[in-house]
Formats: structure tokens, sequence, C-alpha cells
């Protein structure tokens, strides 16, 4: 008695109005416009029985994503797939994360969507880069349409953050509990989610007194909803054996009342203190 063995990862398979839709060919035509590094495509069910299938986009060096190159990438879809591949939406993203094997993570980046926590979405430790998930996390649930465009940051939403990292940089325990909501919660890398402003200050200035030197090279703020910041940046230490090194990393805060009310680190903390 025969048998057919089928091979693929249906659960990665998108179902548009009843058609069943793979990435694969999305990729195949976005991946030849010179303009894009990397991409994305998820589809995402919402309460009210709707479907958005949108496409994240890492741009090339020096491009940007005008209403020109949305188009293009509308129209390459449309004429070489079918106008059913066609996204609801393009969406520039920082960096889009992966496997450490390479394969693209459209089944954790969906559930990121849905309000999934990440710890519950994807071990960050088995992704290439954690700090990309950060903005992914940060986003509103359900692809709300809700939320200030990514280019908008506001003022003293900014301006708060940006004294966060002055106060960390100059390593200054004090000054940074100062910023922090008394309900704060916290997550450094793959570690436990803390409350409490109390709990988190005491692990931030022991974190801080473990090492001999830090700096943050902000690259790029993005606001994902009226109190949420994300924070693409690189962060130099010094270890406290002397050796200095250097990582990618993301943040992710909620501004409350002027304090932070949530505060999360995406990065490998591991060669800090290897």
């Amino acid at each position: 008695m025969g048998g057919v063995i089928i091979h693929g990862r249906s659960d990665a398979t998108m179902n548009r109005l009843g058609v069943r839709i793979g990435g694969a060919d999305i990729y195949e035509v976005v991946e030849q416009i010179p303009d894009i590094r990397d991409a994305l495509v998820v589809g995402v069910e919402q309460p009210d029985g709707g479907y958005w299938m949108p496409l994240f986009v890492d741009l090339a060096d020096g491009a940007e994503l005008t209403d020109a190159l949305v188009e293009r990438i509308r129209s390459a879809i449309r004429t070489r797939v079918s106008p059913r591949h066609v996204p609801d939406e393009v969406i520039e993203v920082p960096a889009l994360p992966r496997t450490l094997t390479g394969k693209r993570l459209e089944i954790p980046v969906k559930r990121l969507l849905q309000g999934v926590p990440v710890e519950q979405a994807i071990n960050p430790d088995a992704v290439d880069r954690p700090q990309a998930l950060a903005w992914f996390a940060a986003r509103p649930p359900q692809g709300s349409k809700e939320q200030v465009a990514m280019t908008t940051v506001d003022n003293s939403l900014e301006e708060l953050v940006r004294t966060l990292f002055i106060a960390v940089d100059r390593r200054d325990a004090d000054a940074l509990a100062d910023l922090f909501a008394d309900d704060i919660t916290f997550r450094f890398g793959s570690a436990d989610c803390l409350a409490g402003k109390s709990d988190v200050a005491v692990t931030c200035a022991t974190f801080l007194g473990r090492i001999n030197g830090i700096r943050h090279e902000i690259e790029h703020f993005w606001q994902v909803e009226a109190d949420r910041i994300v924070v693409i940046m690189t962060v130099h230490y010094e270890r406290a054996d002397g050796r200095k090194l250097s990582l990618p990393c993301a943040n992710t805060f909620r501004i409350v009342a002027g304090r932070v009310a949530d505060y999360r680190i995406f990065m490998d903390v591991n060669p800090v203190f290897a």
C-alpha cells in the first residue's frame, strides 16, 4: 500500500480570503529589487475576522521607502505572482531577525504581532539578531492602525529616553532609578521579567557595577505607538577585565506620565561576562 509524504512548512502558509499563499513566491520577486536587503511577509488573523498581510522590508544602505518604491514592489508582485499576493502594507523595519541557520521567522513574528510576549513566541538565544525582535514586540497587537507613524518621534519621549541612556553611560544608578515608574516591568535578554521599581533599580545597579564602562551609540529611534519607543543601537562595553567589545542592541520603552513603565533590552549579554 503506497503513500505520499509531503514536506514543507504548512504552518507558515498564509490563508487570505480562502486562498493559500506561500511567502516563497513573494520573496523570489522582492529579493530581485536592489533597494531591498531582506523581506518578511506574514498573515495575521484579526479579532474582527479580518486578515492583515503586511510585507516588512529591511532596506539596503541609502534606500528610502518612497511611494514610488512601494508601488514598484506591489507592481512586481502583482505582475509576476498574482494580485492576491500583493501585501496590504509595505512597512520598513530597522532589521529582520532570522534563526541562527538563516531561516525566516514568519511564525514567531506573526505571534509577536498578535501580542504574544517575546519569551513565549521564540527563544531570543535562537535568533541571529535578537535586537531585531524589539520592533515587532513593541508594535500594537493585531496590526492596529492606531500607532504613530514610525518616522515621527515625540520630542518629550525621545528626551526622556536619551536622559536614561546618559545615566546608564555614566553608570549613575540613582539617576537611572529616578526615571522609573513605581510599577515598572523590566526584562534583559532572555532573563526573567522583573516588576517593581526597587527590584529593577537593584538589578540595574548590580549590572553597572560589574563593568568598567558603557556607551550607547544610537542609530534609530522609532515610535510605534503613542507611548512606545524602539531604539536601535550599538553598545560599547568595557568589561571588568579591561576587554572592550561592541554589541548590537535594541531597547523598547513604554512611557507613562513621564516615567519609564516598561523597559526591555534585546541583545545577547553573554559576551559581556564570558
